[in-house]
């Protein structure tokens, strides 16, 4: 089934607008990354509440460095010299515990986590995407062949866990995971050139309520910065009540949203908003 979306990231945010990073590395461009304006943002909406989240191929995972920190957060990377950036990672947000990071190299086909098989983890797979689809001629160190690409969509398609991978879309993929939800958006690439990024996942689509991390809903920059200018403008006014006029609030608001309240539904922000 697949999702048509507004093209997140071809409308885009604006160019120099540094987002937050919960995971800072020496470096953060990175060829096929996600990194890039509209991107990573399309992608966090579409990721549910998780206390694991696994990066298959972790390159400099820029989904890793911007969504909310899951409780666990585990890195599998074949390439010593990625692991190596990722090993010196600083932390950033200091009002905030740093997150559980396990950085392991190895590659994915031959690595099998214990949390692949539990329903609370999140398992984000970007491989290097297949030849005939490649937009460059720039090659990984470490590529994967289309035989090694039928043996992972023959592996997830068997997990429990929660799944998602990025393509350029191909027949293979269409053949494999044609059950999957999809959803498709143009990006541009390092080059310049227009593409079209395909992302596939073995869950139904997200309520807002249930997304781990909520700060990028909107289909565009202008569209999260009215959202944010909305929401200050109602922390302002909340922040004048008197501590009873907030319990009277809050009581109130528990009884109008009651999912929203339930223990173990909200999202996890650690302290952000």
């Amino acid at each position: 089934m697949i999702d048509k979306l507004d093209n997140t990231a071809k409308s885009g945010d604006i160019e120099g607008m540094k987002p937050q990073e919960f995971i800072r590395l020496s470096e953060r461009s990175y060829f096929g990354g996600k990194g890039g304006s509209g991107t990573y943002q399309t992608i966090i909406n579409q990721l549910p509440k998780h206390l694991t989240y696994v990066s298959g191929f972790l390159g400099l995972d820029a989904i890793l460095r911007l969504k909310v920190p899951a409780r666990f957060n585990i890195g599998v990377e074949i390439n010593p010299d990625i692991t190596a950036i990722w090993k010196a990672a600083t932390f950033p947000q200091k009002d905030i515990a740093p997150p559980q990071l396990a950085i392991l190299q190895q590659s994915f086909f031959t690595i099998d986590l214990p949390c692949f098989y539990q329903a609370s983890t999140l398992l984000y797979l970007d491989p290097p995407y297949t030849l005939p689809e490649r937009k460059s001629s720039n090659r990984y160190p470490f590529e994967i062949t289309m035989q090694q690409h039928r043996q992972l969509l023959e592996r997830v398609v068997q997990l429990p866990c929660m799944v998602a991978i990025s393509c350029y879309d191909n027949d293979l993929y269409k053949e494999y995971l044609k059950d999957w939800r999809k959803i498709s958006f143009e990006v541009i690439t390092r080059g310049g050139t227009m593409a079209t990024e395909t992302l596939y996942m073995n869950y139904p689509a997200v309520a807002p309520n249930q997304l781990h991390d909520t700060r990028f809903l909107g289909s565009n920059y202008r569209k999260r910065e009215v959202t944010k200018k909305r929401l200050n403008t109602i922390y302002g006014k909340i922040e004048r009540l008197t501590d009873s006029e907030k319990a009277m609030l809050f009581e109130e608001l528990k009884i109008i949203y009651p999912l929203q309240f339930t223990k173990g539904t909200t999202a996890i922000t650690n302290g952000t908003r």
